[in-house]
């Protein structure tokens, strides 16, 4: 009997073992390297977008919403994507890369435009690349995925607010074409 009890339980280990997740890395499934162009037609229309989020709300909110919104959310005529399996790399237009374990960890990261300070996280999620910029206005997450037909790329966009007067989430759908 003693000597079944340690073969059993080498069995249920080595059987357990591939049932376990893989890292965050290596569940990369999708290859989104590349530099992609965006196709304002496929796109969603941020604008209206931005005055369907403030219609409901008084004027004077409303107005700083949607300058707060604008400046945060202009689309980038370009983005390009690097990834490996410790780190992944997403430049845009007239910014510095920024590159991140794809492990979910935050790092400060400083905003060109105005020197505000975002904590920035990237990760996958299956397929997808998550990528997450919080400071005290709330939080963006942009949600990176291939197309159906492989040749395009999806940036899902959704933004929330502490904010009393800022209470739903805000989404849009920015999609690239590869170069």
């Amino acid at each position: 009997m003693r000597s079944i009890l340690p073969l059993c339980v080498l069995l249920a280990g080595v059987l357990l073992v591939p049932a376990l997740p893989a890292p965050a890395h290596a569940q990369a499934g999708a290859d989104l390297r590349g530099t992609w162009v965006l196709d304002m037609e496929a796109s969603d229309d941020i604008e209206a977008a931005i005055r369907d989020y403030t219609g409901n709300m008084n004027r004077i909110t409303a107005l700083f919403a949607r300058r707060l919104i604008r400046n945060t959310n202009q689309p980038w005529e370009w983005v390009r994507i690097d990834h490996g399996p410790a780190r992944v790399s997403i430049t845009t237009p007239g910014r510095e890369p920024i590159v991140r374990a794809p492990d979910g960890e935050a790092q400060p990261w400083v905003r060109p435009e105005d020197r505000r300070t975002s904590d920035v996280s990237m990760r996958w999620r299956n397929d997808r690349l998550v990528q997450v910029f919080e400071n005290e206005d709330g939080r963006r997450e942009n949600v990176f995925s291939l197309g159906r037909d492989g040749r395009t790329l999806n940036m899902d966009v959704t933004l929330t607010s502490p904010r009393r007067d800022l209470p739903d989430p805000m989404s849009y759908r920015l999609v690239f074409r590869r170069r």
